[in-house]
């Protein structure tokens, strides 16, 4: 008592068979593979079966060189000191280590975030190697690392700008399907997806 008799099949059921199953209780129902139907509630709705992303990755410029155009009055201000030493500091130094600091905007940026700044401060930058050149006022060649602040009127520096990585992939939700199960006499349908998913 209370007990209902499920009959499946994949092949359908012959005529009267709904009859038969009412009488004694039983729900018949048919298994199937999936079809482009599926895809669609029963209120109309499109049900989503593809996603495709088009992903694209844009990079910014990297400094291939930087050179620093030291203020000569200051450098004659400072007798002693050792610019093949800095010089070779700075050769070993990672690009968001060293900073330009300007006293007269009070703003510091390390080569890292300045190779981030190049399409800005450079609007007809272009795709590939090029140079870009700045005049400074007040600006300090930063170190810390090295025990290094130059004085620097402005500085050059060569550039590497790589066109951005465009990848289409596209998520089909249908080879995840295993199939549909379909109760024969309403209709009512779920699907049944890998890894024991039921919508």
């Amino acid at each position: 008592p209370g007990l209902r008799l499920i009959y499946a099949t994949r092949t359908g059921y012959q005529i009267g068979a709904q009859t038969k199953a009412n009488k004694h209780k039983i729900d018949l129902l048919i298994v199937r593979e999936g079809s482009d139907e599926d895809w669609t509630a029963p209120d109309g709705t499109p049900l989503i079966k593809t996603i495709s992303l088009n992903i694209s990755s844009i990079s910014p410029p990297r400094i291939t060189s930087f050179s620093p155009g030291v203020d000569k009055s200051w450098l004659e201000s400072q007798p002693g000191l050792d610019l093949e030493g800095i010089d070779q500091k700075l050769g070993m130094a990672l690009n968001d280590e060293v900073f330009i600091a300007n006293e007269a905007t009070g703003s510091t940026i390390s080569l890292h975030t300045l190779a981030g700044l190049l399409p800005v401060k450079f609007p007809g930058i272009t795709y590939g190697k090029g140079v870009y050149s700045e005049d400074l006022n007040d600006s300090y060649l930063e170190y810390e690392g090295g025990g290094i602040r130059l004085k620097i009127k402005g500085y050059k520096l060569a550039y590497e700008y790589h066109e951005p990585v465009n990848v289409m992939s596209v998520i089909d939700y249908s080879k995840e399907l295993l199939g549909i199960v379909q109760n024969y006499s309403s209709g009512d349908k779920k699907m049944v997806f890998r890894e024991g998913m039921v919508k």
